[in-house]
């Protein structure tokens, strides 16, 4: 058991019963635990001693004698009334700081009054005090002792639950604190993760950014390659078109002269004729009546050169063959549409033929009001799936369309999906 015992008393009045009390209560605890104004050390500012000890105690004993409430100093004035008096320090810094007081009244002395104290101790006179006399002081002092132990037990019990709070306090803290690390450690990796995908998103889109730069070179160069062939495809027709030039004008030159020669013709006739007497019957075209050319040039009509008009034809009659040739299909017989079960070959809506017995036809391309009894059929993966026969759907109001299946069953299906699919056939 530990704890402090600090015993209170005024020399002039009882220094004896103070000190046999001290004696007796060290028999039950170490004399660490006890302590005395006899017990400090010389040169010691006793006041501050007086203050620091009953601050660290867990019991006041108060020695309380005839002569404690009415001691006075040497001027007569009573030592309680002033606010320096060691025993009214020690007694009023205990009450002030909760510490348990046990007033001793020795040699027949009575608990003092409330009127009779000064402010600071009149929560003395509540303390439940303690008789001790000469001819009963063992038993007195045993109970004495009994309630410092249990004082001090008790002290000792909230002393535990202090310090036990105190480690929870400290374990909460730490646990905090430990907490609060590894909150800042995974706010850190969360951080540094995120700077490494960010960093990694900015290489990507520096490759990115790469790559269409190279790639716009690519295209680039190529399109100054495709310029540079225009131009000089463009320089090859200027340079062909400055010789056709070229050649023109020599062609020009000649051509009045081979007309002049023809005119001169055209008199030597005309003055045969005249001669001769033989009239304006056989005279020649004029030379402005003859078809001129892209270059200026008078030609003679397609009749005037039979080979022409024999070439002209040879290339009708060999376009004709060509065409033959390349279009054989034109001339066969149309390819049938395959029959139920067979793999679909066109999406038109024209009649499918199927074992020449009957010809099935989309349903969306009908009257809705088909007659009762008609074969239904199902395209399904590039076939036709027979379903069975149609039921009388002029008097069904209803949304769905009834089909009697071969084994009796009924299936209905929604006239939206079995008018507007195009995926159902009918035949009679």
């Amino acid at each position: 058991m530990s704890g402090q015992i600090f015993i209170s008393y005024r020399r002039e009045d009882s220094s004896a019963w103070a000190g046999r009390l001290s004696d007796r209560i060290s028999t039950h605890f170490p004399q660490s635990q006890i302590f005395m104004d006899v017990d400090m050390d010389l040169g010691i500012n006793f006041v501050e001693e007086i203050e620091k000890s009953v601050g660290a105690c867990d019991v006041l004993i108060a020695v309380i004698g005839k002569h404690w409430l009415t001691a006075s100093d040497r001027e007569g004035r009573r030592r309680l009334d002033h606010p320096k008096d060691y025993v009214r320090l020690e007694i009023a810094t205990a009450l002030k700081r909760g510490i348990r007081v046990i007033p001793v009244l020795v040699e027949g002395a009575s608990m003092p009054e409330f009127d009779q104290l000064p402010e600071d101790l009149n929560p003395l006179t509540y303390r439940n005090a303690l008789n001790v006399s000469h001819e009963r002081f063992r038993a007195d002092s045993e109970r004495l002792i009994g309630a410092v132990e249990r004082v001090l037990e008790n002290t000792g019990i909230e002393q535990q639950r202090k310090r036990e709070e105190q480690e929870r306090v400290a374990t909460e803290q730490r646990e905090r604190q430990e907490k609060e690390r590894l909150e800042a450690e995974q706010r850190a990796q969360a951080e540094r993760r995120e700077l490494e995908r960010r960093q990694q998103e900015e290489e990507a889109r520096l490759r990115a950014e790469q790559q269409v730069g190279v790639e716009q070179e690519r295209l680039e160069a190529e399109r100054r390659q495709k310029e540079d062939q225009e131009r000089l495809r463009a320089e090859q027709r200027e340079k062909e078109r400055l010789e056709l030039e070229r050649r023109e004008p020599k062609e020009k030159r000649e051509q009045p002269k081979a007309e002049q020669d023809s005119l001169n013709v055209q008199q030597q006739h005309e003055g045969e004729n005249k001669e001769a007497g033989q009239g304006t019957s056989s005279q020649p075209l004029p030379a402005q009546a003859l078809p001129v050319d892209h270059a200026g040039r008078r030609t003679k009509p397609l009749t005037k050169r039979p080979w022409l008009l024999l070439a002209v034809l040879g290339g009708v009659v060999l376009c004709g063959l060509v065409l033959y040739v390349a279009h054989p299909g034109a001339t066969r017989e149309p390819a049938s549409t395959p029959a139920i079960g067979s793999p679909l070959t066109q999406t038109s809506p024209s009649p499918l033929t199927t074992d020449g017995l009957f010809q099935p036809m989309p349903v969306s391309a009908i009257d809705p009001l088909m007659p009762p009894g008609s074969e239904i059929s199902r395209r399904k993966q590039g076939r036709l799936e027979k379903l069975g026969k149609l039921e009388d759907s002029r008097t069904n109001n209803s949304t769905f369309v009834s089909i009697r299946a071969p084994n009796g069953t009924v299936i209905r299906i929604p006239k939206s999906e079995f008018f507007d699919s195009g995926d159902y056939y009918y035949n009679w």
